[in-house]
């Protein structure tokens, strides 16, 4: 057994990569909002544009948003028949159960026993033979960063 620093090295390096890109976009939209459309012009752009997005229903918003709020791309809880739906299933598990606590009764959670056994159970631990699979050492090949192996498919 040895432990591959190099292949740890590239996993910290990848995730600090990447912390580092949502930094920079948090960032741009805090200099943006707080300093470039802080001009009184601007202001006066936005306003325009945000109430001309309100009075037509979102279509401003759909056409810069790409994606839009229509078909399966826009909110789920839009009103419609998906949303019958919903109300369909939510009146029929009402009507089934008094309350959220009968609800979780029924699938064998009790809230109120408060010596109920799923609340005693503990995480499943992995078995020791599961941990060393974790660790083995992989064919050498030529990756990214050297020798480094990669993660096994199963």
């Amino acid at each position: 057994d040895k432990l591959d620093l190099r292949a740890i090295c590239g996993a910290g390096i990848s995730g600090l990569t990447a912390a580092m890109s949502a930094v920079v976009q948090a960032g741009s939209g805090a200099w943006l909002s707080c300093d470039e459309f802080q001009d009184p012009l601007l202001k006066k752009v936005i306003n325009s544009a945000r109430k001309m997005d309100t009075a037509s229903g979102g279509v401003v918003t759909d056409l810069i948003g790409g994606l839009g709020q229509s078909g399966n791309y826009g909110r789920r809880l839009r009103e419609g028949s998906d949303r019958e739906d919903l109300d369909d299933d939510l009146r029929d598990l009402q009507h089934r159960f008094g309350t959220p606590h009968e609800a979780f009764k029924s699938m064998g959670f009790d809230l109120d026993d408060p010596q109920a056994e799923w609340r005693s159970a503990g995480a499943q631990q992995p078995s020791l033979e599961e941990v060393t699979k974790l660790v083995e050492e992989q064919n050498e090949g030529a990756g990214l960063l050297g020798g480094a192996a990669t993660c096994s498919s199963n």
